[in-house]
């Protein structure tokens, strides 16, 4: 029983071997029509950060996890830098998703980011229904790390 020999132990990629640093709560949210646009938090793993965006709909439309080519995040700091963002994970079905990016760099010498999704994907029986276009705007001040 227990765990067993170490080399029996479960394998991680290199990559999980980044420390975390700090996680900064955002919090915020955009509403629109049939959607709620919200961002949770900004992870920093020192070489890379990751941000969590959910979407929730009313039962008039239905959102998907963000993939790639399906949905546009841009993310930059205020010096205009602008940053990759890839989706990395995700989750949802029917009213509700959450996806998580990878950002990269990780934008540790910033002060300020800003955000802008746009297209989501997603359905609703309305043809001109804007509730997943967007563009839905956000501005994240990050905190001093100490």
């Amino acid at each position: 029983e227990g765990l067993g020999p170490i080399g029996d132990a479960p394998k991680a990629p290199a990559r999980a071997a980044s420390a975390f640093d700090r996680l900064i709560p955002i919090g915020q949210a955009r509403v629109r029509d049939n959607s709620v646009i919200c961002l949770w938090g900004l992870e920093d793993y020192g070489d890379r950060a990751v941000l969590t965006l959910g979407v929730l709909t009313t039962e008039r439309a239905e959102t998907k996890q963000v993939t790639p080519g399906h949905g546009d995040v841009e993310v930059w700091d205020e010096t205009g830098v602008f940053y990759a963002v890839v989706p990395v994970a995700g989750s949802g079905e029917g009213r509700w998703s959450e996806t998580s990016f990878e950002i990269t760099p990780s934008p540790q010498g910033a002060n300020t980011l800003g955000v802008s999704i746009a297209n989501l994907p997603g359905s609703s029986p309305r043809a001109d229904d804007p509730s997943l276009v967007g563009p839905f705007t956000f501005g994240i001040a990050l905190s001093d790390p100490t």
